[in-house]
Parts: structure tokens; C-alpha cells; sequence
């Protein structure tokens, strides 16, 4: 599952950027991945502009209609010059906030053409969508206890129940399924809770533990699941690394960060309440990986210090950028705070997120402002506008 909205909104307050370029000659391209320079976590380091590493920002109004409203975009899936739009409620404490949970798709000119499913009890509904994935013609919603398949013009196609509460869960493009076992209850007794991740093939029945489970299990479990043309990527929330299992179920190191003293987590604090010394860690600066993108070009790692962080590195040159989302400095349009990504157009290197139409009419009224042509016929109470930031090579 994606991290929880309000942390990524709180990431996406502001942009400071830090340019740290390792030289390619830095690369470990060996068998035991490839080692990526981390700079140390600080903001002090210095301030950037946006446009350093974003070379176009582009703006996709979505169709308001009065009965189909979105809350809190969790999602976007570029596909066949659509987007397929993830509207997930925000939960603050006990409460829901946002519209509902649906799944919509927008044409690239942000045309509504369908909502997929409704929400219900009955043959075909859901209840509780955690989330969505695209495999070729076939949109699956993720449930606990079941996925759910449709098809790209919203006909309901089938359930497959899942015998084990999951956390994370990714599908490769021949339909072979990977999932997080690190939910704390499991109704199964089967051994394959036993494992952090299993894969199972597309039947769900024939199923292989991936990642035994250790004494540390927070230390390890995943924080991301990503399918990639092998089989996934996954990182750890305390781990220096991003794994990759290939579709037999094969682990291999793909990327170490080598984070600087000061924010690496000692071995003696990675104990089974790790999670509840959140006071210490922030006090010491310590580095939490949360989340990526994993672009054509570009590898884009959220990090959380005391400060949230993305740290892009370029494929092509070994070079890296590293941005603290406490400052911004957005000189392209003032339409939004920085990144807030929730999807990637992996092709075009582009990041892809969203603002709400009240941010954007009210940024439009400072002077200076180049947006004031975005936010003409914009209502406070209209859907969000999609924002395309692309990735400037470096």
C-alpha cells in the first residue's frame, strides 16, 4: 500500500534542494547492486530551485460533475492516453475524509469517460478498495481478503479470494502476484505466514515464501512493492536497500544507499519497538526510507530524517539531487508547493500528482504569478487537476 496521504502532503509542503553529484566512477555496477552516495540530511546544505531538476510542469484539468466528486486522489495510472484515477478517503484519527473510494478514468485532456465498480455488497461491488493495479486490459482492486478484477470498460469479471491479511501487493505483466505478509494478525495458519513476502501464481493457489520473517520484522518488511519487467522491487522502512525478487522468486540487491554516519540507524536500535522510539529517531536524524518511483532514467526515493527528503538519481550518469521538503522555491508557476507524487508515467520520466483547485486559485492571485491563465474557470469545490512534472536530465 501507498504511504498514508497526509504523510505525502506533509513531504509535499515545500522543496529544498540539495545537489550532491557523485561521479560516475562512483557506480558499483557488480552483482551486489549499485551503490548510491547519500549526502548527509540536512537542510543546511542549500537551497535550490525547482526548475534545477524539473524541466516541465504540465496541468490537466479534471471534468467536475456534480455526482462523481473526489476527495483524495491515492493513485494515478497513466494507460493508453488515460489516466486511472485512485480517489482513496483520508483517514485523520478515526475519521474519513474525502469523497468516497472509486476509481475513476480521465481521458489525457481530463475528460471523465467512466467510473469503474461502485461501492456496495452485491455481485461485483466492493467495500473498502486498499488499492488498484493495471495489468494489460485488467484493472484489479485490492481488498482484505479478496481482489477484485474489471475490465477497462468497467465490466466486473471475477473475485479471487486471498486466505492471508496482506499489507502490500504487486502483479507482474503475466499475472504473477506478490504479496506483504506483515500485518500482525493473520487468520491463516498456513506456513506461508511464516514469510514476509510470498508469490503466488495467478490462480492464488500455488504459493512460494519469498522472505522469511525475523525477529526484527519492521526492520525488514517492506515499505513499498513494485512490479518492474522482471518481477519487484521492494525497500525496507530501516533498511539501506532496495531488493528485487524476479518472477521464480529470486532476491538480489538492486540499490544500497550509503547514508551518511549521522543517519544511519544503529543495529542496537532496531529492536521490535523500534517503531514506538519515533522521539529518539527524529532526534538523532535517523534515515527511513518510505517510498519510490522507479522512472526510465531515474530512481526517486522519499526518505524520512528529521526532515522529509527525495533523493533522484540519474541512471544514465550516476548523479544524484537531493531534496528537503521543508523550503520551497517554486520559480515555474507557483501552482503548487513542489512534488506531491502519487504515480509516474515511467516512459516519460515523469513524475505524477495533484493540487486542489483551492490552492491553485488562490496562488494565482499573487503577483507575478504565471497560472493565472490555469485558474480561470476553476471553483474551489472542483475536481483536483492532475500536474505532470518532468524530470530534468542532470
Amino acid at each position: 500500500m501507498k504511504t498514508p496521504l497526509s504523510v505525502v502532503f506533509i513531504a509535499a509542503i515545500c522543496i529544498l534542494l540539495i545537489s550532491c553529484n557523485t561521479k560516475p566512477n562512483n557506480i558499483n555496477n557488480s552483482a551486489t547492486g549499485i551503490t548510491i552516495e547519500v549526502p548527509e540530511l540536512t537542510p543546511e546544505n542549500g537551497t535550490t530551485k525547482l526548475s534545477d531538476f524539473i524541466e516541465t510542469m504540465e496541468f490537466v484539468k479534471l471534468e467536475t460533475r456534480s455526482n462523481e466528486l473526489l476527495g483524495g486522489i491515492n493513485k494515478i495510472i497513466p494507460l493508453n492516453n488515460q489516466f486511472v484515477v485512485f480517489d482513496a478517503p483520508i483517514k485523520i484519527g478515526v475519521f474519513n475524509t474525502g469523497n468516497s473510494n472509486a476509481i475513476y478514468i480521465f481521458d489525457f485532456n481530463g475528460k471523465l469517460i467512466r467510473k469503474i465498480g461502485r461501492w456496495g455488497k452485491g455481485p461485483g461491488e466492493y467495500l473498502h478498495v486498499r488499492d488498484i493495479e493495471v495489468i494489460g486490459n485488467k484493472i484489479i482492486f485490492m481488498e482484505y481478503g479478496r481482489l477484485l478484477f474489471y475490465d477497462l470498460n468497467g465490466n466486473f469479471i471475477k473475485y479471487a479470494k486471498v486466505d492471508f491479511n496482506y499489507n502490500l501487493a504487486a502483479l507482474t505483466d503475466d499475472n504473477t502476484f506478490f504479496f506483504d505478509l506483515t500485518e500482525k494478525k493473520q487468520k491463516s495458519t498456513s506456513q506461508l505466514t511464516k514469510y514476509n513476502v510470498i508469490r503466488c501464481d495467478s490462480s492464488l493457489k500455488e504459493s512460494k515464501g519469498i522472505l522469511k520473517r525475523k525477529s526484527r520484522p519492521e526492520a525488514i518488511y517492506p515499505s513499498r512493492l513494485v512490479a518492474n519487467d522482471s518481477g519487484v522491487f521492494f525497500n525496507g522502512y530501516f533498511n539501506d536497500s532496495i531488493l528485487s525478487i524476479n518472477k521464480s522468486g529470486k532476491i538480489a540487491l538492486a540499490y544500497l544507499l550509503k547514508f551518511n554516519e549521522k543517519n544511519k540507524m544503529p543495529p542496537a536500535l532496531l529492536s521490535d519497538n523500534v517503531l514506538e522510539n519515533e522521539n529518539l529517531r527524529r532526534e538523532k536524524n535517523y534515515a527511513r526510507e518510505y517510498n519510490f518511483f522507479d522512472l526510465k532514467d531515474f530512481l526517486v526515493i522519499d526518505i524520512i530524517a528529521k526532515d522529509v527528503y527525495s533523493l533522484i538519481y540519474s541512471k544514465k550518469t550516476g548523479k544524484t539531487k537531493l531534496i528537503c521538503h521543508k523550503k520551497t522555491i517554486n520559480d515555474m508557476n507557483e501552482a503548487g508547493p513542489g512534488i506531491n507524487a502519487y504515480g509516474m508515467d515511467k516512459e516519460n520520466n515523469t513524475l505524477l500528482g495533484n493540487n486542489l483547485p483551492s490552492y491553485i486559485i488562490e496562488n494565482s492571485k499573487k503577483q507575478g504569478c504565471k497560472i493565472t491563465d490555469l485558474s480561470k474557470g476553476l471553483k474551489e469545490d472542483d475536481n483536483p487537476v492532475i500536474i505532470k512534472y518532468k524530470i530534468k536530465d542532470f
